[in-house]
This record gives C-alpha cells, structure tokens and sequence, in this order.
C-alpha cells in the first residue's frame, strides 16, 4: 500500500491519502483543500475514495473532510463520542481561530475500539487512544499506522484542549508501545517515524 503525505492548512496538518494495490483509496484527515491535494483527489475514479478517517475532530483534521466527501463519495468515519466535535466551535477550535469558521455536519460510520473496517482486501482496524481528546484514535492498516495527535515523532499531542487528559494520553502511549511488531507511523503533525524508534527514543514513551 501506498501513502501520500499532504501538508495543508494553517497549522499545518498532514493529511494522507492511501491507496492499496488495486486503486482503492482513503483519505486521513483533510484539514483544508490544496490544490495538489485536489489534483490527487482527481486521479481517482469515482466510488474508488471508500473512507475519510478522522483520528479526533479539532478544525485542523477535520476542516476539509464534508466537502470531500461530497466531491468523493466516501464515507466519514470518526470515533464513538468524537462527533459531538463536528458540531461544536468550541470543542473543534475554530472559534479560537478569527474568522475560520467549520461548517457542522454528521460523520456517515461511527466506530469502536477494536472494530475493523473493510477496505479491498484489507481491514482497517480502530484503536481508541484517547488524551490528545476524549476521542481520540489511531486506524491501523497491514504495518501503518494513523496516530493522529497522539503520537508525534520524538513528542505527543497536547492535552490541555477541551476533553484532553494528560494521564490519558500516557496509557494510550503505553498502549501503542506495547503492540505486537514494527510499524510506519504516520502523525498527524510533522515527519513520519517507525513504531520501534518511538519506542527507543520518544521520552513520552
């Protein structure tokens, strides 16, 4: 499988588009529109996009992910408890950012811990890894692995937002630490790691 790394917005936030071996795409949390991102977007055919996964719902994850789904079709998924962001400035930030305003709208697939998703071939499996937000998650596909603000290359997420919880976020830290094997990380904020060098060098870890 293949993974795409778009940095957009203001903050900015990587935004990942994955697509497996037979054209099947997914998109991990689309911040703002690019027009790179766009142009990407508009290699595949229709119905080909099947999800937008969101790893927690703060504006800059979630900012792009109604509009591309209308252009898409695909599925917003999000975590149990989360979508009470989508429809709130105060949870998700926007307030706090002038005129940046996130429109409300609904995720179409809520999930669970441990709930595993069809994709293709593959599944996509949920891993509920609350602290950086009550519901915060990473999505777990074949040796990659979608961690959001939870975990971040050499650092975590912070905790100090709306629902953050900063013994949360240690547990869920241990938790991904404690995973069987080896995996590609990919933050949602600056570069991707390997899950065995976070596991050696990350002091949050």
């Amino acid at each position: 499988m293949n993974v795409e790394t778009f940095a957009v917005g203001i903050m900015p936030t990587n935004c990942y588009v994955l697509t497996d071996d037979s054209g099947l795409g997914l998109i991990v949390d689309p911040a703002a529109p690019s027009q790179k991102l766009s142009e990407r977007i508009d290699d595949f055919a229709e119905g080909q996009i099947k999800y937008i996964l969101l790893t927690h719902g703060h504006f800059d994850h979630i900012g792009y992910a109604d509009e591309l789904r209308k252009k898409t079709g695909a599925k917003i998924v999000i975590y149990k408890g989360e979508e009470k962001f989508l429809h709130n400035s105060g949870l998700n930030l926007s307030s706090f950012m002038g005129g940046l305003k996130t429109e409300p709208f609904n995720a179409d697939i809520i999930v669970s811990d441990g709930e595993e998703i069809p994709f293709g071939e593959n599944k996509i499996k949920v891993l509920y890894t609350p602290g950086h937000t009550s519901g915060s998650c990473c999505y777990m596909i074949d040796d990659i692995l979608f961690t959001g603000d939870t975990l971040m290359t050499g650092s975590m997420g912070r905790t100090d937002f709306p629902t953050g919880n900063y013994n949360d976020i240690l547990q869920s830290l241990k938790r991904l630490k404690n995973l069987d094997g080896n995996y590609r990380v990919y933050c949602g904020h600056g570069p991707a790691t390997m899950l065995e060098h976070e596991r050696k060098t990350n002091p949050c870890m």
